[in-house]
């Protein structure tokens, strides 16, 4: 293992692996394409995940988060040339499969005399995108299923290079969030679903390599659209951006976050956060 960069490689992530970005993948709505969505061209014709990967029957009665992961790990892993029945599966989502869930409580709250419906309680719970992506695609290796509030993109990351160092790579790290239902949206925010899907393993060469990092940061975080920038998970897509742009040689994973009583005591860059540093840009 070699580091990348300087000091900065040195305390929790010092005995992580580099790791080597093989495949890369985002579904957002009228986005397809890093290089597009780092130019902001919409294209209109995008409304919905094509989840080819998912046989018909089983799409139907998907929601739109699995879809959408569906959607970008077949895209990555045919990126990165890989058998997605080999690889190990780290979902990560905030809220999860939010909008089943916020179907079950109405029906609670509408109709508390009647069962809940068997097939969205399956549907409602946080792994479900990952078992229905093992069904598909005959997977019988590890997953994992992550939420960590404003750190889940970090965390999966963690979780990723935790793996791989262990010998259990490659991973297919899936990232994604759909829409708040309301009333939940009223508090939470209102924003627009995304995806990204990275194929990680480990470094044996030239190629887009990274390392992650827990120290101080002061990358500043690639531009998302408005609607697209108040997801939880828009790190993800700013890791993605970050990734196809060969200026670029850091990216934060998770907001700055300053202990009590240290406010004011120092910026927000000299504060602690994970982060991976690049060593080639160039990601599609």
């Amino acid at each position: 293992m070699r580091e990348i960069g300087g000091g900065g490689s040195k305390g929790a992530g010092a005995l992580l692996p580099e790791l080597a970005i093989r495949g890369l993948a985002i579904w957002a709505p009228g986005y397809l394409e890093v290089t597009r969505l780092r130019a902001g061209d919409a294209d209109p014709s995008i409304r919905a995940p094509a989840a080819e990967l998912l046989p018909v029957r089983l799409r139907r009665r998907c929601s739109l988060l699995t879809r959408i992961c569906a959607d970008v790990v077949a895209r990555a892993g045919a990126q990165a040339g890989l058998a997605l029945g080999d690889a190990t599966i780290v979902f990560a989502s905030v809220y999860g499969e939010i909008q089943t869930t916020g179907e079950l409580l109405a029906m609670m709250v509408d109709e508390p005399q009647s069962p809940l419906s068997p097939t969205r309680f399956h549907n409602s719970v946080h792994n479900t995108a990952i078992g229905y992506l093992s069904i598909a695609t005959k997977n019988h290796n590890g997953s994992t299923a992550i939420s960590a509030g404003p750190a889940t993109t970090a965390m999966a990351m963690l979780e990723a290079a935790t793996l791989i160092a262990a010998g259990q790579g490659p991973v297919v790290v899936a990232i994604a969030e759909e829409p708040l239902p309301e009333p939940l949206a009223s508090d939470g925010g209102r924003f627009e679903a995304l995806g990204v899907a990275l194929v990680v393993d480990a470094a044996r060469g030239p190629g887009l390599n990274v390392r992650l990092v827990h120290g101080p940061c002061d990358a500043v975080a690639p531009s998302l659209p408005a609607g697209l920038a108040g997801n939880p998970c828009a790190s993800a897509l700013e890791l993605a951006l970050a990734l196809a742009d060969p200026t670029l040689r850091r990216v934060r994973l998770e907001p700055t976050v300053i202990a009590p009583g240290q406010s004011g005591q120092a910026a927000p860059a000299a504060q602690p956060s994970w982060h991976l540093e690049i060593a080639g840009g160039g990601a599609g």
